[in-house]
């Protein structure tokens, strides 16, 4: 007969197993491709012994949505006779306005015409009793509510969330005393962990919370060196991080739950400004020297440029210095950024480094028209840098039939290229 805690246990050393196999693989990112169906199986098998084995918790989905957090704390509260559950606004609502960018021909796309006004939500931070954090950081209030605000998939209506068919996977870990949640939807990759989930630190910090006070904080993962190196640079020690990638589904005593601060690529300025004062050394910044910095994506595992060695070519001829981010640290891509006096990249989270460039920086961003993603744009428009961006060639990658944006791999017209950096006015 099947042993219940001997299962538990062996459940944990395959989420140990597997996350030492992944902090593996995000170090050799070629290995990449074929290692993600070993990975998916590990998690499927993961979760059927969970699943089979753990009957008497089984998660529960959320029964209906409040779209406003805000809305949700007052009505909890006014039929509670001693409530717990409060929250205190930290940013107003506001507009913002993007810088119009450079680019080749007369006319500016639509998609740049059309977003160079965008309005930034209100940002809080609540406290919620008895609370559930699912799968992402998704929150189900204790009267069985999903708060969409905080629990967005990206290009996925709030009707089709995925917490409203599974509740999560695996059994309910319950948790005793202060927990926040800093997790968010992809919030495993560099740009989301650095635009989506740090920032949510500060909120936490901007309503006088004491973190040392704080009992466990929700992240995605801390696997790699990026997310080792931030959360040490940021004072939350290993042992305070409780990670969804393989608890799935926690109970919480008490939720400080900060809102998301990046929704549909609406980056604000706050949170560049809080990620480039929390990694930049501007003591021992010299000004002098300023380099030019082409982002390779090599080694990348999808979104390469086909044709790069001729790029390369070209650029090198231009005293450009090929780079390959993963290799370094954020302290030593930040030090990169801050003297590059030209950044060229294709679209890639590589780009987030524009938060840490001096005003005036010229930057120029190759995308696919079918593909086009405004944060780095944002980015550079906070930073008061001169944005442009050239369009790539390519066929976007389907997967049955269905478009996957960003996976495509692209080609770079010389050409091209060539006109749009005299345009710049780099030669």
């Amino acid at each position: 007969m099947f042993n219940f805690n001997s299962g538990i246990r062996n459940m944990k050393v395959l989420g140990k197993m597997t996350s030492e196999l992944y902090a593996f693989l995000k170090r050799n990112p070629v290995l990449i491709k074929p290692a993600k169906c070993v990975l998916a199986s590990l998690y499927r098998v993961r979760a059927v012994f969970y699943n089979a084995f753990n009957r008497r918790e089984q998660p529960v989905a959320p029964n209906r949505s409040c779209d406003d957090t805000g809305r949700w704390v007052r009505d909890f509260s006014s039929h509670q006779t001693v409530s717990t559950a409060s929250i205190q606004y930290v940013h107003q609502q506001t507009n913002s306005q993007r810088k119009v960018p450079g680019h080749l021909g007369d006319r500016l796309f639509w998609k740049f015409s059309q977003n160079l006004e965008f309005s930034l939500p209100s940002t809080f931070v609540a406290q919620i009793p008895s609370a559930r954090v699912l799968d992402e950081g998704f929150v189900i209030t204790p009267d069985n509510q999903l708060l969409n605000d905080v629990s967005v998939i990206i290009d996925q209506k709030s009707s089709e969330h995925r917490a409203f068919h599974d509740g999560g996977i695996g059994p309910v870990r319950r948790v005793s005393g202060k927990v926040a949640v800093l997790a968010s939807y992809a919030g495993r990759g560099y740009y989301h962990w650095m635009i989506d989930l740090l920032p949510r630190l500060e909120l936490i910090r901007l309503t006088e919370y004491n973190l040392e006070e704080i009992d466990k904080f929700i992240v995605n993962c801390y696997l790699t060196s990026y997310q080792i190196e931030t959360l040490t640079k940021l004072g939350i020690p290993k042992e305070k991080l409780i990670l969804v990638q393989f608890m799935k589904h926690l109970s919480v005593e008490l939720l400080i739950l900060p809102s998301l601060t990046n929704v549909y690529q609406a980056v604000p300025k706050w949170s560049c400004d809080f990620i480039n004062k929390s990694f930049l050394d501007t003591e021992h910044h010299n000004h002098r020297g300023r380099s030019r910095i082409y982002i390779s994506r090599s080694i990348a595992s999808r979104r390469h440029v086909v044709n790069e060695a001729e790029l390369v070519g070209l650029l090198k001829s231009l005293s450009f210095k090929i780079v390959t981010l993963e290799k370094m640290s954020v302290s030593e891509q930040a030090r990169l950024f801050q003297s590059a006096a030209v950044v060229i990249g294709p679209h890639g989270a590589g780009l987030t480094n524009l938060v840490f460039c001096e005003p005036h920086t010229k930057v120029l961003e190759i995308i696919h028209p079918e593909a086009i993603n405004l944060m780095f744009w944002t980015i550079a428009s906070h930073r008061d840098l001169d944005y442009n961006y050239l369009f790539a060639k390519g066929n976007l990658a389907r997967v049955g039939g269905e478009v996957c944006l960003n996976s495509d791999d692209m080609e770079v017209d010389l050409d091209a290229i060539k006109l749009i950096l005299d345009k710049m006015g780099v030669s």
